[in-house]
């Protein structure tokens, strides 16, 4: 959060012992605020709905916006089942006015390729969001949807998201490069035909793009020296950045 705390947002639903004593946790309409300095939790109003592995980004004016996640946990081996559980909807905290929350179009066409998708703040004011191969921008100030990003290009690739998880990361914002906001994606798995669709190579592949250019298009750099999937990302002093 913009003030240093953290955002906790979801969570699972299971059963656990410990002690000897059990336990039921469902965490998955929760939102919690830890605050770092005092080691304090502060539970906060839940959410209109449950939400397992969403994606939160930090807006500018220091709220929240969150997408995503399915209302329990998703069983990869059977996708089908869980059909019901997906949840292509969006919110803020905190909350806006109105009806909330709203559904996503492209997260509703992506299923089940929607989990943990990946979104930025861009400095344009737009929330970018990104969705298997797919983007769309959000202006968070009237919630209108546009579609200037151009698909990710067709290749060797599954789906640019969770379970298949590359990294995406934006890159420093520097006058070296007129403070534009490029973002890299690198990693996650290529798409060859395999019994398990969780059980595929790593990839290599690495892409760039700057959603806020006037004609914003893919652009492919340098493969990573491994293939690597679920992978993370740091950014270290020099503007260079660090893969794991």
């Amino acid at each position: 959060m913009a003030n240093g705390s953290i955002l906790v947002i979801g969570g699972d639903n299971q059963s656990m012992a410990t002690n000897g004593i059990d336990y039921i946790v469902d965490g998955r309409a929760t939102r919690q605020i830890y605050d770092p300095k005092s080691g304090s939790w502060t539970y906060l109003p839940h959410m209109t709905s449950n939400r397992w592995y969403p994606t939160v980004v930090t807006m500018k004016n220091g709220g929240s916006i969150i997408f995503s996640g399915t209302t329990s946990n998703l069983d990869f081996g059977n996708v089908a089942k869980g059909e019901n559980n997906n949840n292509p909807t969006y919110e803020y905290w905190p909350q806006k006015s109105g009806n909330w929350p709203v559904e996503l179009d492209i997260l509703k066409w992506a299923y089940p390729h929607v989990l943990y998708p990946m979104a930025f703040q861009l400095p344009s004011g737009g929330i970018f969001l990104f969705v298997s191969n797919k983007t769309i921008i959000i202006d968070p100030e009237t919630d209108q949807i546009s579609f200037t990003v151009p698909d990710m290009p067709q290749m060797d690739h599954s789906p640019w998201i969770y379970p298949h998880s590359p990294y995406m990361i934006m890159l420093p914002l520097s006058k070296e490069t007129d403070y534009k906001s490029i973002l890299q994606i690198c990693g996650g798995s290529t798409n060859a035909v395999t019994s398990d669709i969780t059980d595929k190579p790593a990839s290599a592949m690495c892409w760039r793009i700057n959603p806020d250019d006037s004609y914003p298009g893919w652009t492919r750099v340098d493969d990573m020296p491994h293939a690597r999937l679920m992978i993370d990302g740091v950014l270290l002093p020099g503007n260079k950045l660090s893969l794991v």
